[in-house]
């Protein structure tokens, strides 16, 4: 340590001094401290030292100023804050409790360490020693006094800011992580509910575990999302909304479902449902599964189907049409009452007319009307307009034509034709037992004139 006697005795003899009470007073008559100064203090050396320091002392607090080498970042320490530390007889290197390194001329701070790497560097080699904490409102009644981070770059036109915002928004405890672009700051870019543990991105006042407001979840590679425990608010409900989430207990117990869930506020005959769709390098977005807020399905182009399930009018193979090993339909006879014979039968067959046609394709406009294409194929069939008042239980009457397709029921014409083949069946064998008796008599005749004496 370099020697500061040449300093205090160019004081004594240049300053007027007050001496009381072994007290010495620089500027005022009532010192109240060992050195008492009034006014500015300006100390010159290369290492300067405040302590309460002892030759055995164990415990020994100082401050230091030691620049062995001021111009070199590497060089001694240009402040050090250390506590508790042996003196024994001569000044130790601080311990890196506190250090800056260079702050003159570099700018660093470093806590735990003597070395600083960037602006503010922290090190700790044991627990909880390398904690940042920035503590506000410590009377806990003032909630606009909250403690936060902010982070600006490009004059401060574009920034990030972090931690507690706005007192008036749940009594102030939420943290938050906001942004700032052209100078307009958003703190709903991320939140943390810290009474409900709810997480929001895009909104500040998230009412799930997290509640994403203002875009979707992009994921690539083989990541995925899970779900599991309670269903998430399932309340009544009281707007359009949309939820995935998984059901341990759907319809009964071993009853585990995946549930893609869309609500709607007009329970009458709810609008909307969920679509899947297909997009490809044309950019061009196509339905594959629509799914009604009336719980119709339909597929492709049938974004409003008329039936449970709906299939385009297409002849093509893989649009309009459907393939299955069978298909079968409720018969029960535990379903069936007031059992009656069909009033059609051979003369309702003899009035149809069957037909080869072009069968046309047809879509339908975003406003639902149907539009006939120049597309066909050859078919076969019946027109349903003519079909209906002959079998009409056989016929779809459409309420808009407009919007919708006149259809044939073609198994309903089954029970049709076999009961024709049953009346056809009788008339033939009326014939049959007829052509049997004349041919009996017939051959009655024919025994009786072989029998006959020739003249």
């Amino acid at each position: 340590m370099k020697s500061t006697s040449p300093v205090i005795g160019f004081l004594l003899m240049t300053l007027p001094l007050t001496s009381f009470a072994q007290n010495v007073g620089i500027g005022n008559t009532n010192p109240l401290e060992k050195l008492d100064v009034n006014g500015d203090l300006l100390i010159r050396g290369q290492d300067i030292y405040v302590s309460h320091d002892a030759t055995a002392n164990t415990n020994n607090d100082y401050i230091s100023y030691d620049d062995a080498v001021p111009t070199t970042l590497g060089g001694g320490g240009i402040f050090h804050f250390h506590a508790d530390d042996t003196r024994a007889s001569t000044w130790q290197s601080p311990s890196a409790s506190i250090s800056a390194r260079g702050a003159y001329f570099a700018g660093r701070v470093g806590i735990g360490t003597d070395n600083p790497l960037s602006l503010a560097h922290i090190s700790s080699g044991t627990a909880n020693d390398a904690v940042v904490r920035i503590e506000a409102d410590t009377d806990d009644n003032n909630e606009d006094d909250n403690p936060r981070v902010e982070l600006y770059q490009d004059a401060g036109s574009v920034g990030a800011m972090i931690g507690y915002y706005d007192g008036a928004h749940l009594s102030g405890n939420v943290f938050r992580i906001g942004t700032r672009y052209t100078n307009v700051d958003d703190w709903s870019t991320f939140t943390i509910n810290t009474q409900t543990k709810h997480i929001g991105i895009g909104t500040n006042n998230p009412d799930q575990r997290l509640d994403i407001n203002g875009g979707g979840i992009q994921l690539n590679g083989e990541f995925g999302i899970g779900f599991v425990g309670a269903i998430p608010y399932d309340g009544n409900v009281s707007g359009d909304r949309a939820k995935i989430y998984y059901d341990g207990d759907f319809i009964g117990t071993y009853y585990d479902f995946l549930v893609f869930e869309k609500t709607d506020a007009n329970n009458a005959d709810p609008d909307g449902g969920i679509v899947f769709t297909m997009k490809g390098s044309d950019n061009i977005r196509t339905s594959a599964l629509t799914i009604r807020g009336n719980a119709r399905v339909g597929l492709q182009t049938i974004s409003n189907p008329a039936y449970a399930l709906e299939l385009p009018n297409s002849t093509a193979v893989g649009t309009g049409r459907a393939r299955a090993n069978a298909w079968a339909t409720y018969s029960d006879g535990r379903l069936k009452d007031a059992r009656k014979t069909i009033p059609y039968g051979l003369q309702t067959v003899l009035q149809l007319n069957p037909l080869i046609y072009q069968h046309h394709h047809s879509t339908t406009d975003k406003d639902g009307t149907i539009k006939i294409e120049e597309q066909s194929a050859l078919d076969i069939g019946f027109i349903a307009q003519e079909l209906k008042p002959l079998i009409p239980e056989a016929v779809h009457s459409p309420e808009n034509e407009a919007q919708d397709l006149w259809a044939v029921d073609y198994t309903r014409l089954i029970p049709v034709l076999t009961k024709a083949i049953q009346e056809q069946q009788t008339t033939i064998k009326h014939l049959e037992q007829k052509c049997n008796h004349i041919q009996a008599q017939y051959q009655q005749l024919q025994e009786k004139l072989e029998q006959a004496p020739s003249n």
